[in-house]
């Protein structure tokens, strides 16, 4: 068995996303030696794999069409045309990168709150949804 290499250096590194993202891939199998590191690593150098990693992590699967149930935390006015619009313009490649800057750069969680300003069918928003925050339309 190997040697469990990366640990939190505190609590706010403890109860990070990455954190959760690394540990939930080692309960799953994956090495021991997973790093916040590796992660960046794997973000930069391979996107298909991460995407992969980022899908299983957050209950999603690029193999089905994306599911618009899981978008439904949102308010605000026409919230369900403007998801409606947004999924139209989705694709599986787009809605990952934005699940990961969502989860690991903003650090949204699944009980935050997003305001989104932007009023077109943009859909880089449904990566807060897709973590489970609620969308705040405006």
């Amino acid at each position: 068995m190997s040697r469990i290499l990366w640990r939190p250096r505190d609590e706010a590194e403890a109860t990070s996303n990455l954190a959760a993202l690394i540990e939930f891939f080692r309960a799953r199998g994956g090495a021991n030696d997973v790093s916040p590191e590796i992660i960046s690593q794997l973000r930069q150098e391979n996107s298909g794999k991460f995407a992969i990693l980022l899908a299983v992590f957050c209950d999603l699967d690029p193999a089905e069409p994306i599911p618009p149930d899981r978008f439904v935390r949102v308010e605000g006015p026409n919230a369900s045309a403007r998801i409606a619009a947004m999924l139209k313009q989705a694709d599986w490649p787009t809605l990952l990168a934005s699940v990961a800057a969502h989860l690991l750069d903003a650090e949204i969680r699944p009980d935050d709150r997003v305001l989104w300003t932007d009023r077109s069918d943009n859909p880089w928003a449904l990566g807060a949804l897709a973590v489970g925050a609620t969308l705040i339309l405006t």
